[in-house]
């Protein structure tokens, strides 16, 4: 009899147990209990929260949600936040029945809208500790997430400015707590390509902490064009304003043809180019500006910057070609054993404190500016290249007469102008200023 009772009190045992560890767990996907989990995320986000579809694993070890949408907080345009096709917490169902929101998520076909609207984000307040109590008594929700996120989407916009940014196939790592005491972000974001028209960026990870009003961006790192790297480091406000400022060194980056407006605007003696350029571009730059956009931080930026190109070939169509071949040197590519150029940012200018280059043994000095725009500024004393390739049909004259043939340039780098003084006005000075010497020796023989 007491075997009996035994083996019955097993059977009832196990029966038990498969009803708490598998039937129930099914039985959470209802109304109610996708209601109650919703209104727990929503208190720890503090925003509003809907919920498709709930799956907990067995025995309560683990939350899957479908569905998933956080919406923006009051103050902000309707829509959400934040959407997933499925996100799968491993923090136990009855950990989030308690109030805890702990432990890692991964999430799949993810969609992360960031919205900037007088001064604030629509992400402020949603990592805040949670102090008040309850009805119960209790505090509210504690959470303490990390987030791995694959494959995501991620839109910046910025009402103020009308400015929106797009980025497909993004990753991101984010520690993300409303402990009081702890950081509240901690964020890896990683992009897989951006494309542009000028340059391809690849492999862009950012490690980002949030300190105050600001997000300090510890690491930032890409691979660039050819075997090109790009690291660096840098601040922007998420709080109160918009305004960054970066430090970026990039090293080994081939020059494809799309990038000739980029290059050229840091080193105008490319402009124009129409074939390829062989050569690669090292660059270091210590910028700050306000924005999202290009169109919107152009005005702002302002920084310092040095560039460096090896292995330069420039084409026949090129600046540097047409200026050398003004002077003689004849038509072709130019090899240049060294190139670069220092320079700052300011008020929409790239200014040059050094813009040269040397090959074909000569050496080629030019000063000026160019526009963020792209406009050029730009002069150079074209009498050392004439000494050097003899000045050609235009030149060959005056090579031993006058001291400076001084060249401007003006146009875009899409398009440069050079505009040299003719011949016959640099002959009528020479002999003008002649003419006034001979007479002034003249004239002191009889003093």
């Amino acid at each position: 009899m007491i075997r009996r009772l035994i083996k019955w009190f097993l059977i009832l045992t196990i029966v038990i147990v498969g009803i708490v560890g598998f039937v129930l767990p099914l039985a959470a996907n209802t109304d109610e209990g996708r209601s109650k989990v919703a209104e727990i995320v929503g208190d720890s986000v503090h925003r509003k929260v809907k919920i498709g579809g709930l799956k907990i694993g067995w025995f309560f070890t683990s939350v899957s949600i479908q569905d998933l949408d956080i919406a923006n907080p009051e103050g902000f345009p309707e829509g959400s936040l934040v959407r997933a096709k499925s996100i799968d917490i491993d923090s136990s169902f009855k950990e989030i029945l308690n109030k805890k929101v702990i432990g890692s998520v991964d999430g799949s076909e993810l969609v992360v809208h960031i919205i900037k609207k007088g001064g604030k984000t629509n992400l402020d307040g949603m990592a805040d500790a949670n102090e008040e109590p309850d009805q119960d008594g209790s505090g509210g929700p504690d959470m303490d997430l990390s987030l791995d996120l694959a494959n995501s989407k991620l839109i910046i916009e910025d009402l103020d400015k009308n400015e929106k940014i797009e980025l497909e196939g993004v990753g991101l790592t984010m520690q993300f707590t409303n402990r009081k005491g702890q950081a509240a972000t901690g964020l890896k974001l990683t992009v897989r390509s951006i494309e542009r028209d000028t340059i391809t960026v690849r492999d862009l990870n950012i490690d980002a902490a949030q300190v105050g009003d600001y997000l300090d961006l510890k690491s930032i790192s890409a691979l660039l064009p050819g075997d090109g790297k790009l690291n660096g480091s840098g601040k922007m406000r998420i709080r109160g304003g918009n305004d960054w400022n970066v430090k970026l060194k990039a090293k080994d980056v081939a020059i494809e043809k799309n990038m000739v407006p980029l290059v050229a605007g840091m080193f105008p003696m490319v402009a124009s180019a129409s074939d390829a350029i062989n050569g690669n571009i090292n660059a270091d730059f210590t910028v700050k500006g306000n924005g999202l956009t290009w169109v919107a931080m152009r005005p702002t930026l302002d920084g310092t910057g040095a560039v460096s190109l090896n292995q330069l070939q420039l084409p026949a169509g090129s600046l540097l070609a047409q200026v050398a071949s003004l002077a003689g040197r004849g038509d072709g590519a130019i090899d240049l054993n060294s190139a670069g150029a220092n320079f700052n940012v300011q008020n929409g200018w790239v200014n040059f404190k050094r813009l040269s280059a040397s090959g074909d043994k000569a050496r080629y000095d030019f000063a000026g500016r160019v526009s963020l725009e792209g406009g050029l500024d730009l002069s150079m004393d074209l009498m050392p290249l004439v000494k050097t390739f003899g000045g050609g049909k235009l030149y060959s004259k005056i090579g031993n007469t006058i001291k400076e043939l001084p060249v401007r340039i003006r146009g875009t780098t899409a398009s440069p102008q050079i505009k040299a003084p003719k011949a016959e006005d640099l002959l009528k000075g020479a002999a003008t200023g002649l003419l006034e010497k001979g007479l002034g020796k003249a004239l002191d023989k009889f003093k």
